[in-house]
């Protein structure tokens, strides 16, 4: 690029197998300097009940705890750029701090925090059109707040459902799909015909995939944490087995097809290009950012309506009997998106 360039990225936690919790991560080399700071995250002792969750969000609003340290930490690092990603225990202080530092703040959009306080805007079993009476505040502080901050998206999907929410109306905005180092797996190991992999919960589609799995005669393997109630329900299926926690190579040798039946607004999904470039065939629900990043990958699919059990078993009979060979790693997106390269593409990186 000519000059270095320091990168402040704010990340809230780290996930076991030791990434950060980010839908684009930074790519080593082009990250010359890159600081993470931990979830500041304020721990009721008034047990799983609402008044807590009620006085956890409305120090997540605004923290003076992390204002404060991070003044201190970016009078340190003086830093060209601020990246935020997910904002959950952080609060919206890093971006109010930014504007009083006058620094540049990039926001990395892959969850709904901004605008849902669960990070989902899934309620009563719908996806939010817009903020209910818990999220009005979230979303009236994020209108002021980061209306005008630049944003990169993992999808056109979630840029837009926030600008429905009248986010980001003054922002310059990019989208960045994501990327995958997943290398193709020995595909002759697979013991199940169809398998779910990830957090094991009702947004994610796995009751859609539990009925589908009680009424047919194929097999089936669940990959990922579940409650006991769930893992329960598994037990009484005979033709499934819960494998818990599973590293993704381990699991696309396992498994024939990945099915991924989510009914929320998933921002994204990255098992989607991971599964397609380990030669897993793919079905998947009509959760709109999903299709948009395996479309815009290349991805071949199966596609159903989300929560119609009837229309999965339709997909899962038509991979089962197609007599076309197993579909093979995919090539990488020939732009090869990362952040510093649409950084530059929007102007804000200038060669010296």
């Amino acid at each position: 690029m000519g000059h270095e360039v320091f990168f402040f990225s704010l990340s809230d936690h780290k996930r076991r197998n030791g990434g950060s919790q980010t839908g684009v991560d930074p790519e080593g080399d082009h990250f010359l300097v890159t600081r993470y700071i931990t979830n500041w995250v304020y721990k009721s002792r008034l047990g799983n009940t609402k008044f807590a969750h009620y006085w956890y969000h409305f120090f997540d609003l605004l923290s003076a705890k992390v204002f404060f340290k991070l003044l201190r930490v970016m009078r340190n690092c003086d830093p060209d750029y601020v990246v935020g990603h997910n904002l959950t225990g952080l609060s919206l202080s890093p971006v109010i701090a930014c504007k009083i530092m006058k620094y540049q703040y990039i926001q990395i959009l892959h969850d709904y925090n901004l605008i849902c306080f669960k990070g989902t805007t899934w309620n009563k079993g719908a996806s939010c059109k817009k903020a209910c009476i818990s999220c009005k505040p979230r979303v009236i502080m994020s209108k002021f707040i980061v209306n005008d901050v630049t944003v990169l998206g993992v999808s056109k999907f979630i840029v837009d459902k926030h600008q429905s929410f009248g986010i980001f109306s003054n922002s310059e905005i990019g989208v960045i799909h994501g990327n995958t180092n997943q290398k193709s797996v020995n595909r002759n190991l697979a013991v199940f015909d169809f398998g779910f992999m990830g957090q094991v919960n009702e947004i994610k589609g796995i009751q859609t995939f539990l009925d589908a799995a009680a009424n047919s005669n194929y097999t089936f393997a669940v990959a990922g944490t579940a409650t006991q109630v769930l893992q329960k329900k598994m037990m009484k299926l005979s033709n499934l087995r819960y494998l818990g926690w599973t590293s993704t190579d381990d699991f696309f040798e396992k498994i024939r097809c990945l099915i991924i039946p989510s009914i929320w607004d998933e921002p994204s999904c990255k098992l989607i290009y991971e599964a397609a470039w380990a030669g897993v065939p793919l079905i998947l629900s009509d959760s709109p950012a999903m299709i948009e990043n395996a479309v815009y990958h290349g991805v071949q699919f199966l596609e159903f309506k989300r929560g119609d059990v009837e229309q999965l078993m339709k997909a899962m009979r038509a991979i089962s009997s197609s007599t076309q060979k197993p579909l093979g790693p995919m090539s990488r997106p020939p732009q090869g998106e990362n952040l510093l390269r649409e950084l530059n593409r929007m102007g804000y990186l200038i060669e010296l």
